[in-house]
């Protein structure tokens, strides 16, 4: 049967505003000496300069080109220029353009806008050998279990986190609330002494101890959900990382199989038993290493900036890498930010760039509140949005919780220094800021997830972060849904909106219903047609029936072939056509 989706087709849904950067068009029209300021961060890898800055570009002018000019506007007159900072000794190079609007049936520049690229790769210099970078990635499954076997007052920030993400869908907040207080008071020095072994039975009995009447059911039912939202989050990640690994092993598997039996498809092996044993295994070995070792070879620059940026120690000489691109960063936004005519900034980042571009912001904002107490000139403020798109930060948040339970003052030191959106420009003088972090994530982008790492107490802003599922156009394919994002309508609406200083809207609930309901992503078809290739080739393994694999792969990826078109067609019909690189700008 054909797959149909269950979302109507007929009537529009109601577009909510989720953010406003600017008034309309302050300028009436007029082109004004004041501009606008995009930052672009890049993601993992080693990319020439501006070629991701150049691929953002394209797919906002193609947005562009889509929209009105009486009232959006369109991106036009694109140079490269440079310009000399105050105590910079090399110039600074950006992209500018026109925002135009017609009036009267005559073209008009309402806005200026200079793009700036934070080209982070020469500050990135890190090295590590083969077998450090294996064992890193082994010991990155051990985190999960840890969690799921822990003591229910071990890793306190990653129980916070599974709470917060909880919150998101949970109809009563306010239980949460109330369980947060008290997991915090179970932590505290009496509550230790009267609690010692911290287990999630003793916690129960504490909530119950100290919960009002009324309100003991509800909340032993939320700390429940709680509960299994925590295994659900370990289980999630260690079925992420057991997925990768597996499918390194099969492909090894596979590989050992034709190396073992190719000196005899070659005529190799010589006359003796024994002779053909060593024979097979070292075409065994040599095929395992034929097909890993390009693998290895391509993707360690992208881990090498993954290691460099989750070090912890500072005794190794590459953290100091760390250290130079976060520097680099708050430079940049620092000198963008404190320019006379610059009047609103929004940051784009992409994978690890979003990290680097959060931290470093975080960062500034702790600069920027020790100057504001002192009674100096601040700038932040102008920071308008904040895009992070397929980001890592709660993935890498999760991985890289140290457990340090026994200490008590130093959970409470580690969770006062953590960078959160209560610092500027988030927060301003004990009071919300204007500035929100749009994140941007898709369940096929196996790096990317929703993002609650950034708030250290439920009760901070909650609009601060803005978590939007997307479909990128290039999905299901993990790897290449992780590099189009930019073709997707809803984020480059949103995008366009903060740069060209209009209201951002977002269909928010018709987007949700779609990622909920659509009967492709409701029945788990795209998960089941990645599954059987998998177990197809384990079965060639298995059986050597050669062709019953090939006709169970060739069947499994016609049905992947049909759902995912189904998928990507609907979605274009509700939100907009993607946006291609091969469209002819107008």
């Amino acid at each position: 049967k054909r797959l149909r989706s269950p979302l109507p087709r007929s009537g529009p849904s109601k577009v909510s505003p989720v953010g406003a950067c600017n008034d309309v068009e302050k300028s009436g029209g007029q082109m004004t000496s004041s501009h606008s300021a995009v930052i672009y961060f890049h993601g993992v890898g080693d990319p020439q300069r501006h070629v991701s800055l150049g691929t953002f570009l394209d797919h906002f002018d193609l947005y562009g080109q889509r929209q009105d000019k009486l009232h959006v506007g369109q991106p036009r007159s694109f140079k490269y220029e440079a310009e000399l900072f105050p105590g910079d000794e090399e110039v600074t190079h950006f992209v500018e353009f026109k925002r135009v609007i017609t009036r009267n049936g005559r073209p008009r520049v309402a806005r200026t806008v200079r793009v700036y690229e934070a080209y982070w790769v020469p500050e990135a210099r890190s090295t590590f050998s083969a077998s450090y970078t294996i064992t890193w990635m082994l010991g990155r499954i051990t985190s999960p279990a840890r969690i799921l076997f822990s003591r229910w007052r071990a890793f306190p920030a990653i129980r916070l986190l599974a709470l917060f993400k909880m919150s998101e869908h949970y109809p009563k907040p306010g239980h949460l609330e109330k369980l947060e207080r008290f997991y915090r008071d179970f932590e505290n020095w009496e509550s230790r002494n009267l609690h010692p072994k911290g287990s999630y039975k003793e916690f129960r009995a504490f909530v119950q101890e100290r919960s009002a009447p009324q309100d003991t059911n509800r909340l032993l039912a939320a700390l429940d959900s709680w509960k299994m939202e925590v295994r659900h989050l370990a289980l999630y990640h260690l079925g992420r990382l057991s997925f990768l690994f597996g499918v390194g092993a099969a492909t090894s598997a596979v590989s050992m199989v034709v190396g073992w039996h190719a000196p005899a498809y070659l005529g190799l092996l010589p006359a003796t038993p024994e002779s053909a044993l060593a024979a097979k295994a070292l075409g065994a070995a040599a095929a395992i290493l034929l097909t890993l070792w390009p693998i290895y070879l391509g993707g360690r620059t992208y881990v090498y900036d993954v290691i460099s940026w989750t070090l912890e120690s500072e005794r190794k000489r590459q953290f100091a890498s760390r250290d130079r691109v976060v520097k680099y960063s708050q430079g940049l936004i620092r000198k963008i930010a404190s320019h006379p005519r610059c009047d609103n900034i929004t940051i784009v980042s992409h994978s690890l760039g979003s990290c680097i571009a959060t931290e470093a912001l975080l960062k500034e904002g702790v600069r920027e509140k020790a100057i504001r107490r002192s009674g100096g000139q601040t700038f932040l403020g102008k920071i308008c949005s904040v895009f992070t798109v397929g980001s890592p930060l709660d993935l890498i948040f999760f991985f890289f919780q140290a457990d340090q339970t026994f200490s008590h003052r130093y959970n409470r030191i580690t969770e006062e220094r953590r960078l959160s959106i209560t610092l500027p420009p988030f927060g301003q003088d004990g009071g919300a800021g204007r500035t929100k972090i749009y994140n941007v994530w898709s369940r096929f982008d196996p790096i990317s997830s929703s993002m609650q790492a950034l708030r250290k107490r439920m009760s901070e802003r909650r609009d601060a972060i803005i978590n939007l599922e997307v479909l990128p156009a290039l999905s299901p394919w993990p790897i290449r849904a992780h590099t189009s994002y930019f073709a997707d309508v809803n984020l480059m609406s949103a995008i366009y909106a903060s740069v060209m200083g209009t209201q951002i809207r977002v269909d928010m609930p018709k987007l949700a219903s779609f990622m909920k309901d659509h009967r492709v992503l409701r029945d788990h078809h795209l998960a089941k047609a990645v599954a059987l290739p998998t177990i197809a080739l384990l079965g060639v393994i298995a059986s050597s029936t050669w062709v019953t694999a090939a006709v169970w792969i060739l069947s499994t990826m016609l049905l992947f072939r049909r759902a995912t078109a189904l998928l990507s067609t609907d979605y274009q019909r509700y939100f907009g056509k993607f946006l291609l690189r091969k469209e002819v700008a107008s």
